[in-house]
């Protein structure tokens, strides 16, 4: 196996971990109990992504 692969199978099994434990937790809190908390914040979310992408896109420049 080739290292190319072996990254590869940790990036998906880390990849479903991920997804797997986004769903345990939506499921455990309640979605209502999430999407609350992601209202409540408002724009600031969008403020917050806007700020991890660009950043780093303009710091490679």
């Amino acid at each position: 196996m080739r290292g190319e692969e072996k990254i590869l199978i940790a990036f998906y099994l880390l990849a479903a971990a991920g997804a797997a434990l986004f769903t345990f937790l939506l499921i455990h809190q309640g979605a209502p109990q999430v999407m609350a908390a992601f209202a409540s914040a408002g724009w600031w979310i969008a403020a917050v992504v806007i700020y991890h992408v660009a950043v780093p896109v303009l710091l490679d420049a």
